[in-house]
């Protein structure tokens, strides 16, 4: 997926990683609304997730960016039927999950391999992942994967974690561009000789 990212669908490498990610769903018997689900995973989890605990929630053209993306990378890899503007896909993508996000043993087990890769962490910290993990996720994956309801403080130091990186953002921050390149001063040659506003030596420095 980085490679798409990186490099944009209609360039070589990108060309290549969507054939290979075509190679390999191949196999598998998937169903449409399965590839439009998981496509839909794509676009809104990741907004969802970045509105309650990023700096600051994704403005109208960033969503319409990952929609636009996520929209192109499906129909080439042959997912039918996708939603022709992400309010319908979102609403298509909710109804979708409400009737069949279900808990099933592999989803537990899938989880539980998950949250055994805190183990790296200082022994002291592995408890608290494990419930911070658990406050991270909503309430419907968490019953689809077998995970407790987090405790309050958990939950609390998410909010506090959001709110102050939502404050350092709005802070003023030191003036850049024009009004700070007005205040360096000009720059010189090795002489000593101040230089053209562009840091070039000019006509009479030769």
């Amino acid at each position: 997926m980085y490679e798409l990212i990186d490099h944009g669908l209609d360039h070589p490498r990108g060309r290549i990683a969507t054939r290979r990610l075509n190679q390999i769903h191949r196999r598998f018997a998937i169903g449409d609304d399965d590839y439009r689900y998981v496509l839909g995973t794509l676009v809104f989890v990741g907004q969802r997730w970045i509105d309650r605990y990023g700096w600051r929630a994704l403005c109208c053209h960033e969503r319409q960016a990952m929609y636009e993306f996520y929209s192109r990378l499906g129909r080439r890899l042959g997912v039918h039927d996708i939603p022709d503007n992400p309010t319908e896909f979102e609403q298509w993508y909710d109804q979708f999950e409400a009737r069949r996000f279900a808990r099933t043993d592999a989803a537990v087990t899938l989880m539980a391999a998950t949250k055994g890769l805190l183990a790296e962490l200082p022994r002291p910290l592995v408890p608290v992942g494990r419930r911070m993990v658990d406050a991270l996720l909503d309430a419907p994956l968490r019953a689809a994967t077998g995970l407790p309801d987090p405790p309050l403080w958990a939950r609390a130091a998410l909010t506090r974690r959001t709110e102050t990186a939502r404050t350092a953002a709005a802070a003023p921050r030191p003036p850049t561009g024009g009004e700070h390149a007005r205040r360096r001063p000009a720059p010189k040659d090795l002489s000593g000789r101040v230089r053209p506003g562009n840091g070039r030596p000019g006509p009479t420095d030769a």
